[in-house]
């Protein structure tokens, strides 16, 4: 299956030179989410692991029976689907990569504003202010890009009545287990609600 992934824009390659390890980053989850969606296959299983991932690393005991439910109902229906069981462990691991490098990057981004706040006036703050703008970048383009179009994409191979029950489902884990990271709808639809694309946003 192709995917339409966006490809890093040269421009902002040539940007994040600032930042080498933002770069890295966005290119190893631009392969990862590639994967993701061919290992997915319209089964959903990939929108349900990001979720699980994202709530594992929150660590939200509360969560768990709401997960578990969640996992238990929505597994058994990816494998009615036709998806292959020895799929599962490998996306369980891509969606677990993907949650910690976009938390990976938000962290560093993060850094590296202390770091041009702290920094005295001359060639470090702008040195430093080049890097946080690079770790901005990046962190804005794999949200308001990547991880939207890898959304549409999913949908479009799940099925819009399947995926929407998939993100109604989702929507009833507690919110603040969730970062804000891989979520957020872009806006659509005749009443410009939000719709398409869940990116549960870092």
């Amino acid at each position: 299956m192709d995917t339409e992934l966006p490809e890093l824009p040269s421009a902002l390659a040539q940007r994040l030179e600032e930042a080498p390890q933002a770069k890295r980053i966005v290119l190893n989850v631009r392969r990862l989410l590639s994967t993701l969606l061919k290992l997915d296959g319209g089964s959903g299983l990939a929108l349900i692991t990001l979720r699980l991932a994202e709530l594992a690393t929150e660590r939200d005991r509360e969560a768990q029976h709401d997960v578990d439910a969640l996992r238990r109902h929505e597994y058994r229906e990816a494998f009615r689907r036709g998806e292959p069981q020895t799929h599962r462990l490998q996306i369980e691991s891509l969606a677990g990569e993907i949650v910690q490098k976009s938390k990976t990057l938000v962290q560093l981004r993060d850094e590296a504003f202390d770091l041009h706040q702290a920094a005295a006036p001359g060639n470090e703050k702008e040195t430093r202010g080049r890097a946080y703008l690079a770790f901005f970048l990046a962190h804005d383009w794999l949200v308001g890009h990547l991880l939207r179009d890898f959304f549409i994409e999913l949908e479009e191979l799940v099925g819009d009545e399947r995926y929407r029950r998939l993100a109604r489902g989702l929507d009833r884990l507690p919110i603040g287990a969730a970062s804000f990271s891989l979520t957020k709808r872009f806006a659509g639809g005749a009443e410009g609600g939000y719709r398409r694309a869940r990116i549960y946003g870092l």
